[in-house]
């Protein structure tokens, strides 16, 4: 709709001047009116009847050039139509659109007495329709090279998801494995080692002696729960990245007393960030919120974890303000900027008349510096 009004007024300006110029016929006019309401019914038509619509255009302009036999008037319509059109069209349909539209102004120098000037005319025409097609020819190719580098992008996108969720299954095998093994070699062994102390100690008339062997069997009963435990432990699957710290953020919640609302951006809950990157998140906020309940005395704060650019990840902690605070960096501050800093990134502190803010910002790719 964008260049329809500009070709719609040109075109009636051409047929304004010609008609005034040159008189039309009924004819002429009744087929000016046919012309002017399919252009102007164009853009609200269903895809068939625009497709239509589309072709019977340039055949009622030949039509009308056998009135007013004026070629100017004909190839100038032609152009405005043209430049309308063409951006619909893909470079084969813009190639036949140029070769029937040509087909016509020939048929119309076939049957005039005006040769130079409507040769001219339809000579224009097919260069002009074969400049278009080779534009929308490149226009094409760069839009199937585009979808084709969308397509690796997300291609090479799914194999890192893919890489990481092979990574995570593989140390769960591993885990596994090393549970089954403590399973079966230390746990069959307390078990072994728990009927012999109770022999043992049925067996034994010294009250000191079976006194010995009871505390022995309620250490090794012990040391069997705690190997269960830890077998039960490894067999449970791994939580990491942001799945991780919000379950730290959401514990520190509760154990402070807190009223935390956790916002995360697109994509950031899969993730896959180093040991390095998620503890210094973590203490980051973990900061903010102890400062937020030593000075500021609320316990409402707002978490926003988002993703800046695809390339960095940004944490920040918004607190509502009672009355302005004095920035001043202490201890945990300044080690929370250090940590950030060896990875490469930043720590910004800033206050509105009601708010506080603490924001951290990291990049994915970030390494530390010795």
């Amino acid at each position: 709709m964008v260049n329809f009004w500009p070709n719609f007024i040109l075109i009636f300006l051409s047929w304004f001047i010609t008609a005034m110029a040159f008189s039309f016929g009924q004819f002429g006019l009744v087929l000016s009116l046919a012309f002017f309401l399919t252009f102007f019914l164009l853009p609200i038509l269903r895809k068939p009847f625009r497709s239509l619509a589309t072709w019977l255009l340039p055949l009622m302009l030949a039509l009308l050039s056998f009135e007013t036999n004026q070629p100017s008037f004909i190839v100038l319509i032609f152009m405005f139509l043209f430049s309308y059109l063409v951006k619909d069209f893909k470079h084969n349909q813009v190639l036949l659109f140029a070769l029937y539209s040509y087909t016509l102004t020939a048929i119309r120098l076939v049957t005039s007495s005006h040769w130079p000037a409507l040769a001219v005319v339809s000579l224009s025409w097919l260069f002009l329709g074969l400049v278009a097609w080779h534009y929308t020819s490149l226009k094409d190719l760069n839009q199937k090279q585009a979808g084709q580098i969308s397509q690796l992008e997300d291609l090479l996108t799914m194999l890192k998801k893919e890489s990481v969720a092979m990574d995570d299954h593989i140390r769960q095998e591993e885990r596994n494995r090393l549970a089954r093994e403590i399973h079966d070699s230390v746990g069959h062994r307390l078990t072994a080692l728990l009927k012999q102390l109770e022999v043992a100690r049925l067996k034994e008339d010294d009250p000191s002696t079976r006194g010995q062997l009871a505390q022995l069997k309620k250490l090794a009963q012990t040391s069997l729960y705690e190997t269960r435990m830890a077998v039960q432990t490894m067999q449970t699957e791994e939580v990491s990245g942001i799945p991780a710290i919000i379950q730290l953020i959401r514990k520190l919640e509760i154990e402070s007393q807190l009223n935390l609302t956790i916002k995360l951006g697109a994509n950031v809950l899969g993730l896959s960030l180093s040991n390095d990157q998620a503890v210094a998140i973590y203490r980051t906020v973990q900061e903010a919120l102890t400062n937020m309940m030593r000075h500021s005395q609320v316990k409402k704060a707002e978490i926003t974890i988002s993703l800046v650019a695809s390339r960095d990840i940004r944490f920040q902690v918004d607190h509502p303000l009672q009355k302005p605070v004095k920035i001043k960096e202490g201890f945990g501050l300044t080690n929370i900027r250090s940590r950030l800093t060896q990875l490469n990134g930043h720590l910004t502190l800033d206050q509105s008349d009601q708010t506080f803010s603490v924001i951290g910002q990291i990049p994915l790719g970030g390494y530390i510096h010795d």
